[in-house]
Protein backbone atom coordinates (compact mmCIF):
# COMPACT_ATOMS: atom_id res chain seq x y z
CA UNK A 1 0.00 0.00 0.00
CA UNK A 2 0.79 3.85 -0.70
CA UNK A 3 -0.20 7.24 0.42
CA UNK A 4 -2.56 8.27 -2.05
CA UNK A 5 -2.54 12.38 -3.46
CA UNK A 6 -3.68 14.81 -1.47
CA UNK A 7 -6.43 15.14 -3.60
CA UNK A 8 -11.15 14.86 -4.01
CA UNK A 9 -12.87 12.30 -6.12
CA UNK A 10 -13.51 15.67 -8.32
CA UNK A 11 -9.65 16.43 -8.40
CA UNK A 12 -9.56 14.92 -11.69
CA UNK A 13 -9.41 18.51 -13.30
CA UNK A 14 -7.15 18.60 -15.94
CA UNK A 15 -6.50 15.91 -18.83
CA UNK A 16 -4.42 15.25 -22.07
CA UNK A 17 -3.57 12.77 -24.47
CA UNK A 18 0.24 12.01 -25.39
CA UNK A 19 0.06 10.47 -29.15
CA UNK A 20 2.31 9.76 -32.41
CA UNK A 21 2.44 7.71 -35.15
CA UNK A 22 5.58 6.31 -35.20
CA UNK A 23 6.45 6.17 -31.52
CA UNK A 24 5.47 2.38 -29.48
CA UNK A 25 3.18 3.13 -26.45
CA UNK A 26 6.67 2.00 -24.18
CA UNK A 27 8.30 5.22 -26.01
CA UNK A 28 5.08 7.66 -25.44
CA UNK A 29 4.98 6.32 -21.81
CA UNK A 30 8.97 7.30 -21.19
CA UNK A 31 7.96 11.16 -22.58
CA UNK A 32 5.39 11.23 -19.92
CA UNK A 33 7.21 9.80 -16.98
CA UNK A 34 10.19 11.42 -17.09
CA UNK A 35 9.36 14.27 -19.17
CA UNK A 36 6.14 15.84 -18.99
CA UNK A 37 4.69 14.47 -15.49
CA UNK A 38 7.52 16.16 -13.46
CA UNK A 39 6.90 19.42 -14.68
CA UNK A 40 3.53 19.09 -14.23
CA UNK A 41 3.85 18.28 -10.27
CA UNK A 42 5.61 21.50 -9.91
CA UNK A 43 2.58 23.93 -10.56
CA UNK A 44 0.77 25.41 -7.82
CA UNK A 45 -2.13 23.40 -6.53
CA UNK A 46 -1.14 20.40 -8.61
CA UNK A 47 -1.22 17.25 -6.01
CA UNK A 48 0.00 14.67 -8.77
CA UNK A 49 -0.04 14.03 -12.34
CA UNK A 50 -1.33 10.40 -12.67
CA UNK A 51 -0.74 8.36 -15.75
CA UNK A 52 -3.49 5.55 -17.88
CA UNK A 53 -2.21 3.51 -20.36
CA UNK A 54 1.10 3.35 -22.39
CA UNK A 55 3.61 0.70 -21.49
CA UNK A 56 5.96 1.40 -18.71
CA UNK A 57 9.67 0.60 -19.48
CA UNK A 58 11.61 -1.82 -17.41
CA UNK A 59 14.64 -3.71 -17.64
CA UNK A 60 13.94 -6.92 -16.98
CA UNK A 61 16.78 -9.72 -16.11
CA UNK A 62 15.25 -12.86 -16.76
CA UNK A 63 17.56 -15.79 -14.46
CA UNK A 64 17.90 -19.18 -16.39
CA UNK A 65 18.28 -21.63 -13.33
CA UNK A 66 20.61 -24.30 -15.60
CA UNK A 67 23.15 -21.39 -16.64
CA UNK A 68 23.12 -19.83 -13.01
CA UNK A 69 23.48 -23.38 -11.86
CA UNK A 70 26.33 -24.48 -13.98
CA UNK A 71 28.27 -21.14 -12.98
CA UNK A 72 27.90 -22.02 -9.10
CA UNK A 73 26.31 -18.61 -8.99
CA UNK A 74 23.33 -17.54 -6.59
CA UNK A 75 20.24 -15.64 -7.54
CA UNK A 76 20.71 -13.46 -4.00
CA UNK A 77 24.40 -12.55 -6.01
CA UNK A 78 22.87 -11.93 -8.93
CA UNK A 79 20.72 -9.28 -7.53
CA UNK A 80 23.48 -7.56 -5.80
CA UNK A 81 25.79 -7.16 -8.42
CA UNK A 82 22.95 -5.43 -10.54
CA UNK A 83 21.99 -2.90 -7.56
CA UNK A 84 25.67 -2.24 -6.61
CA UNK A 85 26.75 -2.02 -10.32
CA UNK A 86 24.34 0.74 -11.61
CA UNK A 87 25.10 3.98 -9.83
CA UNK A 88 27.89 7.16 -10.31
CA UNK A 89 30.36 6.99 -7.14
CA UNK A 90 32.62 10.15 -5.77
CA UNK A 91 35.91 9.89 -5.19
CA UNK A 92 37.00 12.90 -4.12
CA UNK A 93 39.66 15.41 -5.71
CA UNK A 94 42.55 15.60 -7.09
CA UNK A 95 44.92 19.20 -6.71
CA UNK A 96 47.49 19.61 -9.38
CA UNK A 97 48.86 22.88 -10.25
CA UNK A 98 46.16 25.33 -8.07
CA UNK A 99 43.58 23.89 -10.17
CA UNK A 100 40.75 21.46 -8.13
CA UNK A 101 39.46 17.67 -10.31
CA UNK A 102 36.88 15.85 -9.69
CA UNK A 103 36.83 12.39 -9.20
CA UNK A 104 34.35 10.17 -9.86
CA UNK A 105 33.03 6.73 -11.03
CA UNK A 106 30.11 6.60 -13.87
CA UNK A 107 28.43 3.37 -13.49
CA UNK A 108 25.37 4.02 -14.54
CA UNK A 109 23.64 1.63 -16.97
CA UNK A 110 22.41 3.52 -19.92
CA UNK A 111 21.57 0.37 -21.99
CA UNK A 112 20.67 -3.69 -22.08
CA UNK A 113 24.53 -4.11 -23.23
CA UNK A 114 25.35 -2.10 -19.75
CA UNK A 115 23.72 -4.38 -17.26
CA UNK A 116 24.53 -7.44 -19.99
CA UNK A 117 28.24 -6.79 -19.04
CA UNK A 118 27.96 -5.98 -15.30
CA UNK A 119 30.10 -8.97 -13.82
CA UNK A 120 28.35 -11.27 -11.10
CA UNK A 121 31.06 -13.13 -10.55
CA UNK A 122 34.91 -14.52 -11.45
CA UNK A 123 35.34 -18.40 -12.24
CA UNK A 124 39.74 -19.27 -12.19
CA UNK A 125 40.07 -15.46 -13.03
CA UNK A 126 37.39 -15.24 -15.59
CA UNK A 127 34.46 -12.78 -15.19
CA UNK A 128 30.75 -14.59 -14.93
CA UNK A 129 28.46 -11.57 -16.60
CA UNK A 130 24.92 -11.17 -16.13
CA UNK A 131 24.95 -12.15 -19.96
CA UNK A 132 26.14 -15.50 -18.55
CA UNK A 133 23.46 -16.09 -16.43
CA UNK A 134 20.47 -14.37 -17.63
CA UNK A 135 18.38 -12.78 -20.79
CA UNK A 136 18.37 -9.08 -20.47
CA UNK A 137 15.78 -7.27 -22.47
CA UNK A 138 13.12 -4.53 -22.17
CA UNK A 139 9.28 -5.35 -20.61
CA UNK A 140 6.78 -3.89 -19.23
CA UNK A 141 4.71 -4.45 -15.83
CA UNK A 142 1.25 -5.86 -16.41
CA UNK A 143 -1.37 -3.61 -17.37
CA UNK A 144 -4.12 -3.06 -15.27
CA UNK A 145 -5.27 0.34 -17.21
CA UNK A 146 -4.86 1.11 -20.78
CA UNK A 147 -6.32 4.57 -22.52
CA UNK A 148 -7.90 5.21 -25.85
CA UNK A 149 -8.58 7.78 -28.18
CA UNK A 150 -10.89 8.45 -31.07
CA UNK A 151 -10.23 4.24 -31.97
CA UNK A 152 -6.75 4.42 -31.31
CA UNK A 153 -4.37 3.45 -28.35
CA UNK A 154 -2.66 6.50 -26.18
CA UNK A 155 -1.27 7.50 -22.86
CA UNK A 156 -3.53 9.72 -20.83
CA UNK A 157 -2.55 12.34 -18.33
CA UNK A 158 -4.47 13.57 -15.19
CA UNK A 159 -3.36 16.55 -13.54
CA UNK A 160 -5.40 16.27 -10.10
CA UNK A 161 -6.07 19.20 -8.35
CA UNK A 162 -4.46 19.55 -4.17
CA UNK A 163 -7.59 19.63 -2.08
CA UNK A 164 -9.13 22.89 -1.09
CA UNK A 165 -7.47 24.34 -4.35
CA UNK A 166 -9.02 26.52 -6.85
CA UNK A 167 -10.40 24.37 -9.82
CA UNK A 168 -10.37 27.33 -12.42
CA UNK A 169 -7.19 28.77 -11.32
CA UNK A 170 -5.20 25.57 -11.13
CA UNK A 171 -6.51 24.23 -14.71
CA UNK A 172 -5.38 27.78 -16.14
CA UNK A 173 -1.89 27.07 -14.84
CA UNK A 174 -1.83 23.36 -16.23
CA UNK A 175 -2.77 24.16 -19.30
CA UNK A 176 -0.27 27.20 -19.25
CA UNK A 177 2.52 24.88 -18.15
CA UNK A 178 1.94 22.24 -21.09
CA UNK A 179 2.21 24.60 -23.81
CA UNK A 180 5.56 24.94 -22.42
CA UNK A 181 6.52 21.31 -22.14
CA UNK A 182 5.00 20.93 -25.64
CA UNK A 183 8.45 23.03 -26.82
CA UNK A 184 11.03 20.34 -25.11
CA UNK A 185 8.73 17.48 -27.16
CA UNK A 186 9.90 15.69 -29.91
CA UNK A 187 8.44 17.18 -33.47
CA UNK A 188 6.12 13.81 -34.07
CA UNK A 189 4.48 13.65 -30.22
CA UNK A 190 1.62 15.40 -30.00
CA UNK A 191 0.00 16.50 -26.62
CA UNK A 192 -3.43 17.45 -27.03
CA UNK A 193 -5.95 18.84 -24.07
CA UNK A 194 -8.94 16.02 -23.82
CA UNK A 195 -10.64 17.70 -20.96
CA UNK A 196 -9.79 21.03 -18.99
CA UNK A 197 -12.09 22.07 -16.00
CA UNK A 198 -11.98 25.59 -16.67
CA UNK A 199 -13.75 25.46 -19.59
CA UNK A 200 -17.08 24.42 -18.04
CA UNK A 201 -16.12 27.09 -14.79
CA UNK A 202 -15.76 29.87 -17.46
CA UNK A 203 -19.27 28.64 -18.98
CA UNK A 204 -20.71 28.63 -15.66
CA UNK A 205 -19.20 32.15 -14.96
CA UNK A 206 -20.43 33.64 -18.04
CA UNK A 207 -24.03 32.34 -17.29
CA UNK A 208 -23.97 34.23 -13.94
CA UNK A 209 -22.67 36.82 -15.31
CA UNK A 210 -25.34 37.22 -17.98
CA UNK A 211 -28.09 36.10 -15.76
CA UNK A 212 -27.27 39.24 -12.62
CA UNK A 213 -26.96 41.49 -15.83
CA UNK A 214 -29.98 40.85 -17.31
CA UNK A 215 -32.15 40.55 -14.11
CA UNK A 216 -30.63 44.07 -13.21
CA UNK A 217 -31.43 45.78 -16.46
CA UNK A 218 -34.84 44.13 -16.31
CA UNK A 219 -35.48 45.42 -12.57
CA UNK A 220 -34.32 48.94 -13.55
CA UNK A 221 -36.59 49.11 -16.37
CA UNK A 222 -39.66 48.06 -14.28
CA UNK A 223 -38.73 50.30 -11.53
CA UNK A 224 -38.79 53.10 -14.40
CA UNK A 225 -42.25 52.09 -15.70
CA UNK A 226 -43.85 51.69 -12.27
CA UNK A 227 -42.43 54.38 -10.20
CA UNK A 228 -43.17 56.88 -13.14
CA UNK A 229 -39.93 58.96 -11.61
CA UNK A 230 -36.55 58.66 -13.42
CA UNK A 231 -34.56 59.84 -10.21
CA UNK A 232 -36.35 57.67 -8.42
CA UNK A 233 -36.04 55.08 -10.27
CA UNK A 234 -32.00 55.57 -10.42
CA UNK A 235 -32.09 55.84 -6.49
CA UNK A 236 -33.14 52.27 -6.11
CA UNK A 237 -30.94 50.78 -8.81
CA UNK A 238 -28.08 51.80 -7.19
CA UNK A 239 -29.20 49.16 -4.33
CA UNK A 240 -29.01 46.55 -6.45
CA UNK A 241 -24.55 46.97 -7.17
CA UNK A 242 -24.07 48.17 -3.37
CA UNK A 243 -26.28 45.23 -1.61
CA UNK A 244 -24.26 43.32 -4.15
CA UNK A 245 -20.99 44.44 -2.68
CA UNK A 246 -21.95 43.88 0.70
CA UNK A 247 -22.95 40.44 -0.38
CA UNK A 248 -19.13 39.84 -2.23
CA UNK A 249 -17.58 41.03 1.10
CA UNK A 250 -19.57 38.48 3.45
CA UNK A 251 -18.82 35.83 0.91
CA UNK A 252 -15.01 36.78 1.09
CA UNK A 253 -15.16 36.81 4.98
CA UNK A 254 -16.65 33.93 5.32
CA UNK A 255 -14.78 31.87 2.55
CA UNK A 256 -17.77 31.48 0.17
CA UNK A 257 -16.65 30.81 -3.41
CA UNK A 258 -18.61 32.78 -6.37
CA UNK A 259 -20.10 29.86 -8.10
CA UNK A 260 -23.30 29.23 -10.11
CA UNK A 261 -25.50 28.15 -6.87
CA UNK A 262 -24.33 30.84 -4.52
CA UNK A 263 -24.42 33.92 -7.19
CA UNK A 264 -27.29 32.70 -9.62
CA UNK A 265 -30.06 32.54 -7.10
CA UNK A 266 -30.12 35.95 -5.97
CA UNK A 267 -33.34 37.63 -7.04
CA UNK A 268 -33.21 41.69 -7.41
CA UNK A 269 -36.48 41.81 -6.98
CA UNK A 270 -35.97 41.18 -3.19
CA UNK A 271 -33.21 43.16 -2.85
CA UNK A 272 -34.90 46.13 -3.85
CA UNK A 273 -38.17 45.88 -2.11
CA UNK A 274 -37.26 47.81 0.49
CA UNK A 275 -36.05 50.35 -1.15
CA UNK A 276 -38.97 51.02 -3.45
CA UNK A 277 -41.31 51.22 -0.89
CA UNK A 278 -39.15 53.90 0.93
CA UNK A 279 -38.83 56.02 -2.67
CA UNK A 280 -41.89 55.84 -3.53
CA UNK A 281 -43.36 57.05 -0.29
CA UNK A 282 -40.99 59.82 -0.50
CA UNK A 283 -42.12 60.42 -3.67
CA UNK A 284 -45.53 60.37 -2.92
CA UNK A 285 -45.36 63.21 -0.22
CA UNK A 286 -43.68 65.60 -1.82
CA UNK A 287 -45.81 65.37 -4.45
CA UNK A 288 -48.66 65.99 -2.47
CA UNK A 289 -46.96 68.69 -0.77
CA UNK A 290 -46.09 70.51 -3.61
CA UNK A 291 -49.42 70.21 -4.63
CA UNK A 292 -50.83 71.70 -1.52
CA UNK A 293 -48.90 74.49 -1.40
CA UNK A 294 -49.35 74.91 -5.10
CA UNK A 295 -45.61 76.10 -5.62
CA UNK A 296 -41.72 74.36 -5.78
CA UNK A 297 -40.68 73.00 -2.76
CA UNK A 298 -37.12 74.36 -0.93
CA UNK A 299 -34.81 72.07 -0.30
CA UNK A 300 -34.81 72.44 3.25
CA UNK A 301 -38.64 71.56 2.89
CA UNK A 302 -37.49 68.26 0.71
CA UNK A 303 -35.20 66.72 3.32
CA UNK A 304 -37.95 66.90 5.98
CA UNK A 305 -40.83 65.41 3.99
CA UNK A 306 -38.00 62.86 2.66
CA UNK A 307 -37.02 62.40 6.81
CA UNK A 308 -40.89 62.17 8.04
CA UNK A 309 -41.85 59.83 4.62
CA UNK A 310 -38.54 57.24 5.60
CA UNK A 311 -39.67 57.42 9.19
CA UNK A 312 -43.24 56.63 8.46
CA UNK A 313 -42.57 53.14 6.63
CA UNK A 314 -39.25 52.43 8.28
CA UNK A 315 -40.51 49.90 10.82
CA UNK A 316 -42.80 48.00 7.86
CA UNK A 317 -39.96 47.82 5.87
CA UNK A 318 -37.47 45.77 8.58
CA UNK A 319 -40.21 44.15 8.90
CA UNK A 320 -41.03 42.35 5.58
CA UNK A 321 -37.38 42.37 4.52
CA UNK A 322 -36.53 40.12 7.69
CA UNK A 323 -39.50 37.80 6.75
CA UNK A 324 -37.92 37.39 3.51
CA UNK A 325 -34.83 36.94 5.67
CA UNK A 326 -35.81 34.17 8.22
CA UNK A 327 -37.46 32.30 5.16
CA UNK A 328 -33.99 31.33 4.01
CA UNK A 329 -32.75 30.49 7.64
CA UNK A 330 -34.10 26.69 7.52
CA UNK A 331 -31.90 25.98 4.53
CA UNK A 332 -28.65 26.40 7.00
CA UNK A 333 -29.72 23.86 8.58
CA UNK A 334 -29.68 21.25 5.81
CA UNK A 335 -26.69 18.70 6.62
CA UNK A 336 -24.73 16.68 3.76
CA UNK A 337 -24.83 17.20 -0.05
CA UNK A 338 -27.76 19.33 0.24
CA UNK A 339 -26.43 21.70 2.34
CA UNK A 340 -23.15 22.03 0.57
CA UNK A 341 -25.26 22.94 -2.23
CA UNK A 342 -27.12 25.09 -1.16
CA UNK A 343 -26.00 26.60 2.25
CA UNK A 344 -23.83 29.15 0.00
CA UNK A 345 -27.07 30.47 -1.90
CA UNK A 346 -28.54 31.00 1.49
CA UNK A 347 -25.89 32.47 3.19
CA UNK A 348 -25.39 35.11 -0.10
CA UNK A 349 -28.97 36.16 -0.33
CA UNK A 350 -29.21 36.67 3.46
CA UNK A 351 -25.96 39.11 3.12
CA UNK A 352 -27.43 40.52 0.19
CA UNK A 353 -30.70 41.47 2.20
CA UNK A 354 -29.23 42.25 5.20
CA UNK A 355 -27.40 44.79 2.81
CA UNK A 356 -30.26 46.23 1.32
CA UNK A 357 -32.18 46.65 4.45
CA UNK A 358 -28.92 48.74 5.74
CA UNK A 359 -28.98 50.46 2.59
CA UNK A 360 -32.95 51.11 2.29
CA UNK A 361 -32.53 53.10 5.98
CA UNK A 362 -29.33 54.86 5.53
CA UNK A 363 -27.98 55.79 2.05
CA UNK A 364 -31.76 55.42 0.52
CA UNK A 365 -32.86 58.43 2.31
CA UNK A 366 -30.16 60.71 1.82
CA UNK A 367 -30.10 60.12 -1.74
CA UNK A 368 -33.71 60.91 -1.62
CA UNK A 369 -33.20 64.15 0.34
CA UNK A 370 -30.52 65.21 -2.46
CA UNK A 371 -31.46 64.27 -5.51
CA UNK A 372 -35.46 64.66 -5.80
CA UNK A 373 -36.40 67.86 -6.78
CA UNK A 374 -38.65 70.20 -5.45
CA UNK A 375 -40.62 69.88 -8.79
CA UNK A 376 -41.32 66.58 -8.02
CA UNK A 377 -44.82 65.28 -9.20
CA UNK A 378 -46.39 62.03 -9.73
CA UNK A 379 -47.58 61.25 -13.17
CA UNK A 380 -50.16 59.60 -14.27
CA UNK A 381 -49.33 55.32 -14.52
CA UNK A 382 -51.71 53.78 -17.15
CA UNK A 383 -50.00 50.76 -15.70
CA UNK A 384 -50.21 51.28 -12.06
CA UNK A 385 -53.92 52.53 -12.59
CA UNK A 386 -54.72 49.23 -14.74
CA UNK A 387 -53.52 47.21 -12.32
CA UNK A 388 -55.28 49.44 -8.83
CA UNK A 389 -58.46 48.45 -11.10
CA UNK A 390 -57.89 44.79 -10.05
CA UNK A 391 -56.87 45.29 -6.63
CA UNK A 392 -59.57 47.80 -5.10
CA UNK A 393 -62.58 45.23 -5.76
CA UNK A 394 -60.05 42.33 -4.79
CA UNK A 395 -59.13 44.51 -1.44
CA UNK A 396 -62.93 45.27 -0.65
CA UNK A 397 -63.64 41.99 -1.18
CA UNK A 398 -61.23 40.65 1.61
CA UNK A 399 -62.11 43.53 3.69
CA UNK A 400 -65.90 42.27 3.63
CA UNK A 401 -65.18 38.59 3.59
CA UNK A 402 -62.62 38.26 6.10
CA UNK A 403 -63.32 35.26 7.81
CA UNK A 404 -64.21 33.56 4.27
CA UNK A 405 -60.27 35.20 3.24
CA UNK A 406 -58.61 33.60 6.48
CA UNK A 407 -60.42 30.13 6.41
CA UNK A 408 -59.01 29.85 2.56
CA UNK A 409 -55.69 30.49 3.96
CA UNK A 410 -55.94 28.10 6.72
CA UNK A 411 -57.18 25.58 4.21
CA UNK A 412 -54.67 26.03 2.03
CA UNK A 413 -51.73 25.25 4.35
CA UNK A 414 -53.87 22.34 5.65
CA UNK A 415 -53.84 21.18 2.39
CA UNK A 416 -49.81 21.93 1.63
CA UNK A 417 -49.08 20.30 4.99
CA UNK A 418 -50.50 17.10 4.20
CA UNK A 419 -48.95 16.89 0.54
CA UNK A 420 -45.20 17.78 2.18
CA UNK A 421 -44.92 13.71 3.24
CA UNK A 422 -45.57 12.92 -0.10
CA UNK A 423 -42.82 15.52 -1.60
CA UNK A 424 -39.53 13.92 -3.17
CA UNK A 425 -36.27 15.08 -1.06
CA UNK A 426 -34.10 16.05 -4.65
CA UNK A 427 -32.41 18.90 -3.33
CA UNK A 428 -29.78 18.41 -6.73
CA UNK A 429 -30.33 20.05 -10.11
CA UNK A 430 -28.71 18.86 -13.01
CA UNK A 431 -26.25 20.71 -14.33
CA UNK A 432 -25.40 20.42 -18.34
CA UNK A 433 -21.61 19.83 -18.61
CA UNK A 434 -21.23 20.27 -22.09
CA UNK A 435 -19.56 16.61 -22.39
CA UNK A 436 -21.05 13.02 -22.05
CA UNK A 437 -19.35 10.12 -19.84
CA UNK A 438 -20.31 6.64 -20.92
CA UNK A 439 -19.20 3.78 -18.97
CA UNK A 440 -19.01 0.55 -21.37
CA UNK A 441 -19.53 -2.74 -19.02
CA UNK A 442 -18.40 -5.84 -19.94
CA UNK A 443 -18.36 -9.44 -18.37
CA UNK A 444 -16.01 -9.10 -15.19
CA UNK A 445 -13.28 -11.47 -16.79
CA UNK A 446 -12.91 -9.60 -19.70
CA UNK A 447 -9.42 -9.59 -20.69
CA UNK A 448 -6.84 -6.83 -22.02
CA UNK A 449 -7.13 -7.96 -25.37
CA UNK A 450 -11.28 -7.85 -25.81
CA UNK A 451 -11.41 -4.60 -24.04
CA UNK A 452 -9.09 -2.86 -26.10
CA UNK A 453 -11.84 -4.31 -29.66
CA UNK A 454 -14.71 -2.93 -27.76
CA UNK A 455 -13.32 0.47 -26.65
CA UNK A 456 -12.13 1.36 -30.26
CA UNK A 457 -14.90 0.63 -31.73
CA UNK A 458 -17.42 2.49 -29.59
CA UNK A 459 -15.03 5.44 -30.09
CA UNK A 460 -14.84 5.13 -33.85
CA UNK A 461 -18.96 4.75 -33.71
CA UNK A 462 -19.01 7.92 -31.18
CA UNK A 463 -16.78 9.69 -33.95
CA UNK A 464 -19.25 9.58 -37.09
CA UNK A 465 -21.48 12.21 -34.73
CA UNK A 466 -21.40 15.65 -36.13
CA UNK A 467 -21.64 16.96 -32.43
CA UNK A 468 -18.86 15.18 -31.01
CA UNK A 469 -15.00 16.66 -31.23
CA UNK A 470 -13.32 13.61 -29.55
CA UNK A 471 -13.87 10.61 -27.45
CA UNK A 472 -10.89 9.18 -24.77
CA UNK A 473 -11.27 6.41 -22.93
CA UNK A 474 -9.74 5.50 -19.21
CA UNK A 475 -9.96 1.18 -18.59
CA UNK A 476 -9.02 -0.55 -15.65
CA UNK A 477 -7.14 0.86 -12.69
CA UNK A 478 -4.28 3.84 -13.66
CA UNK A 479 -0.99 3.98 -11.76
CA UNK A 480 -2.14 6.04 -9.01
CA UNK A 481 -5.14 4.12 -8.09
CA UNK A 482 -7.56 7.20 -7.53
CA UNK A 483 -10.34 5.62 -9.25
CA UNK A 484 -9.87 1.65 -8.71
CA UNK A 485 -11.48 -0.47 -11.66
CA UNK A 486 -11.41 -4.14 -13.01
CA UNK A 487 -10.56 -4.28 -16.96
CA UNK A 488 -14.36 -4.78 -17.55
CA UNK A 489 -15.06 -1.47 -16.37
CA UNK A 490 -14.37 1.80 -18.91
CA UNK A 491 -15.33 5.75 -18.61
CA UNK A 492 -15.50 7.05 -22.16
CA UNK A 493 -15.22 10.66 -22.30
CA UNK A 494 -17.53 12.12 -24.84
CA UNK A 495 -16.19 16.14 -26.16
CA UNK A 496 -18.77 18.23 -27.38
CA UNK A 497 -18.79 20.99 -29.84
CA UNK A 498 -20.54 24.01 -28.28
CA UNK A 499 -24.96 23.85 -28.91
CA UNK A 500 -24.83 26.79 -31.68
CA UNK A 501 -22.80 23.86 -33.61
CA UNK A 502 -25.48 20.87 -33.47
CA UNK A 503 -27.53 19.73 -35.36
CA UNK A 504 -30.83 21.91 -35.75
CA UNK A 505 -33.79 20.92 -33.35
CA UNK A 506 -31.52 18.12 -31.39
CA UNK A 507 -31.11 18.08 -27.39
CA UNK A 508 -29.00 16.57 -24.98
CA UNK A 509 -31.22 13.72 -24.45
CA UNK A 510 -32.00 13.45 -27.78
CA UNK A 511 -28.34 12.53 -28.94
CA UNK A 512 -27.74 10.45 -25.71
CA UNK A 513 -30.91 8.56 -27.33
CA UNK A 514 -29.51 8.28 -30.49
CA UNK A 515 -26.35 6.78 -29.33
CA UNK A 516 -27.43 4.74 -27.21
CA UNK A 517 -29.22 3.05 -30.25
CA UNK A 518 -26.05 3.37 -32.12
CA UNK A 519 -23.64 1.61 -29.55
CA UNK A 520 -26.30 -1.05 -29.15
CA UNK A 521 -26.46 -1.94 -32.59
CA UNK A 522 -22.98 -1.35 -34.19
CA UNK A 523 -21.15 -2.40 -30.83
CA UNK A 524 -22.85 -5.10 -29.09
CA UNK A 525 -21.19 -7.18 -25.80
CA UNK A 526 -21.01 -4.56 -23.51
CA UNK A 527 -23.56 -2.48 -21.56
CA UNK A 528 -23.96 1.24 -21.86
CA UNK A 529 -24.46 3.24 -19.06
CA UNK A 530 -24.60 7.33 -19.81
CA UNK A 531 -23.85 10.53 -17.10
CA UNK A 532 -21.22 13.50 -17.29
CA UNK A 533 -17.74 13.58 -15.92
CA UNK A 534 -18.27 15.79 -12.68
CA UNK A 535 -21.59 13.91 -12.35
CA UNK A 536 -20.11 10.40 -12.52
CA UNK A 537 -17.89 11.23 -9.73
CA UNK A 538 -20.45 12.46 -7.55
CA UNK A 539 -22.69 9.46 -7.57
CA UNK A 540 -19.64 7.40 -7.05
CA UNK A 541 -18.77 9.38 -3.91
CA UNK A 542 -22.26 9.39 -2.43
CA UNK A 543 -23.38 5.52 -2.76
CA UNK A 544 -20.50 3.98 -4.76
CA UNK A 545 -21.91 3.47 -7.64
CA UNK A 546 -21.29 5.58 -11.17
CA UNK A 547 -24.89 6.07 -12.01
CA UNK A 548 -28.19 7.78 -10.94
CA UNK A 549 -30.05 4.28 -9.99
CA UNK A 550 -28.07 1.95 -7.50
CA UNK A 551 -29.27 -1.87 -6.57
CA UNK A 552 -27.60 -3.22 -4.05
CA UNK A 553 -28.54 -7.20 -2.99
CA UNK A 554 -27.84 -8.43 0.11
CA UNK A 555 -28.11 -12.37 1.43
CA UNK A 556 -26.20 -15.74 2.38
CA UNK A 557 -27.16 -17.41 -0.95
Amino acid sequence: PQMGPVSTGLGDIYQYAVESDIRSPMELRTLQDWTIRPQLRTVQGVAEANTSGGAEKQYNVEIDPRRMLSRGVTLRQVIEAVENNNANVGGGFIERNGEQTLVRSVGLALSLDDIRSIVVDAEHGTPIYVKDVADVQLGTPLRTGLSTKDGKEAVVGIAMMLKGANGRTVAQAVDKRLNEIKEQLPKDVKVTTVYNRSELVNETVHTVQKSLLEGGLLVIAVLVLLLGNIRGALIVALAIPLSMLFAITGMNYFGISGNLMSLGAIDFGLIVDGAVVMVENAVRRLAEHREHQGRDLSREEVRHLVWEAAKEVAKPVTFAVSIITVVYLPILALEGVEGKMFKPMAYTVVFALIGALILTMTLIPALCSMWLSGKTREGRNIFMEAVHRVYRPALDFGLRSRWIVTGGAVALLVFSALLFPRLGSEFIPQLDEGSIVIQPIRIRTAGETETVRLVTAMEVALKTFPEVITVFSRSGTPEVATDPMPMSLTDSFVMLKPRSQWRPGLTKPKLVDEMQSKLNAEVPGQGYAFSQPIQLRFAEMVAGVKADIGIKVFGED
